[in-house]
């Protein structure tokens, strides 16, 4: 477990939530998709700055109503990600480390913090 990360993420909700600091101290989090021209346009929460350190090796999938998940292509514009793939020309589902272990790069805001996990096809999807 990388123990100093979670340390500064703590530090931030603790800094911002109990002593009413005015810093930036949420990780972005899936708020809407919209499927159109063979994208998912992805709307996020909290997306100030949104960077990755390597964005071409960041893990989304996109599928069609086959279920068939494909490794997609990011783009970040605006503070919104913009996905496609070749493989799946009409996607109607997203996934961002959904697995058991997501062992990879990530997306980040301003603040350093990691996208949030999610899907578009579940319960727990907007």
């Amino acid at each position: 477990i990388q123990k100093k990360p979670l340390a500064h993420r703590m530090t931030l909700k603790l800094l911002k939530y109990v002593y009413g600091f005015d810093i930036y101290a949420d990780h972005p989090t899936f708020r809407s998709v919209e499927f159109k021209e063979g994208k998912a346009y992805i709307q996020l929460d909290h997306a100030d700055g949104l960077y990755s350190r390597v964005l071409w090796a960041v893990k989304m999938y996109v599928a069609d109503e086959s279920h068939e998940l494909k490794r997609a292509q990011i783009k970040i514009e605006d503070d919104m990600l913009v996905l496609s793939c070749s493989a799946v020309p009409n996607p109607t589902i997203v996934h961002y480390a959904f697995d058991s272990y997501y062992l990879g790069y990530h997306i980040y805001n301003k603040a350093g913090l990691p996208l949030a996990p999610f899907r578009t096809d579940g319960p727990e999807s907007k």
